[in-house]
């Protein structure tokens, strides 16, 4: 299958209530880290722009190429995964998660939060399998799910209507309920990777992470399930299939998201990018000693200086002396 899949590789619409949406495949990450087959990660975006306090912990890695022809992060050690805070997702928040457990860790979580809830990983289960795991340590959930293959996995941490589904497989769906459970009343310290105790941690890539403030309709759940699965190659034991109800319109997620892919923009001393909530920006900026010039960072060309942006050459040239030459025009 090529990079983008086939025709669920398009989503037809982002629900109202995604808040938070991590995808470590994006432009954006393989501009930073995809030099080498594998770089340590020193930051991460949220596309929607909602997540706070971004934090990297311990030696993440940046792996090309990882599933698909997409890279995502990877995580082994105590104290080493991602994090931030949000102020939006609540207490009942549904995540579906693009991921891989290498091996079993024993009290691995691979989602949590830092004030101790919204657990899920490999805690307590079996080999093979992963699940969601209270604060009491007790596991609450488990469903069988191959060490040796990728996979989306949904959760809905409802009061007493939680359930936790792998690949889209419905007539696997396992039930359970979060009231009571969880030392946090909310999601607010997010966590992606581990949990800040000792040994639970994951050994395990993880790809995208989508987080609704909300539990999405049959058909939203339906509609980005199946395009994280064809995004990413993942087989279901179930036959998901596009339709033209559930693709409707259909929007390009390159298209949709290009005002948040970052340009290029080299500069003396790191990549001169900051993101201002809704897109990406050249941290070029006017009376600095740089500018932006559409694709990178160029000297700053003024009238008077002794150099001039040529419109032509696209490029700041040096102008010519007054010795028997005039002085070039801006």
């Amino acid at each position: 299958m090529s990079r983008a899949g086939l025709c669920c590789s398009e989503l037809a619409s982002q629900p109202t209530s995604l808040t938070h949406w991590i995808d470590f495949s994006t432009h954006y990450m393989e501009s930073l880290y995809g030099l080498t087959s594998t770089l340590n990660v020193l930051t991460f975006a949220d596309n929607m722009g909602n997540a706070t306090n971004i934090k990297v912990n311990g030696n993440v890695k940046y792996t090309t190429n990882v599933q698909n022809g997409l890279g995502a992060v990877y995580m082994n050690a105590e104290q080493t995964g991602l994090e931030f805070t949000s102020s939006k997702l609540g207490s009942n928040p549904e995540v579906v998660v693009v991921y891989r457990i290498v091996s079993k860790t024993v009290s691995g979580l691979l989602l949590s939060s830092r004030l101790n809830g919204y657990h899920f990983g490999t805690y307590k289960t079996k080999d093979g399998y992963v699940g969601c795991s209270a604060t009491n340590g007790r596991l609450i959930v488990e469903q069988e799910a191959s060490y040796d293959e990728w996979h989306v996995a949904n959760l809905y941490f409802g009061n007493n209507d939680a359930f936790l589904i792998v690949d889209g497989d419905e007539s696997k769906k396992n039930t359970f309920g979060i009231a009571g459970r969880y030392g946090t009343s909310s999601l607010t310290n997010v966590l992606i990777g581990f949990y800040p105790s000792t040994d639970h941690y994951v050994n395990a890539y993880v790809g995208e992470v989508m987080y609704f403030n909300s539990k999405l309709s049959d058909s939203d759940r339906s509609m980005v399930t199946s395009y994280l699965m064809s995004k990413w190659d993942i087989s279901s034991s179930e036959n998901t299939t596009c339709t033209e109800s559930s693709i409707g319109e259909s929007v390009s997620v390159i298209s949709e998201l290009q005002s948040l892919k970052p340009p290029k923009c080299m500069r003396p001393g790191g990549t001169g990018l900051f993101f201002d909530g809704t897109s990406w920006i050249c941290e070029c900026v006017q009376n600095a000693t740089h500018v932006y010039h559409g694709t990178s960072c160029e000297n700053t060309c003024t009238q008077n200086s002794t150099h001039f942006w040529n419109t032509t050459a696209l490029s700041c040239q040096e102008k010519m002396t007054a010795t028997g030459k005039l002085w070039s025009t801006i």
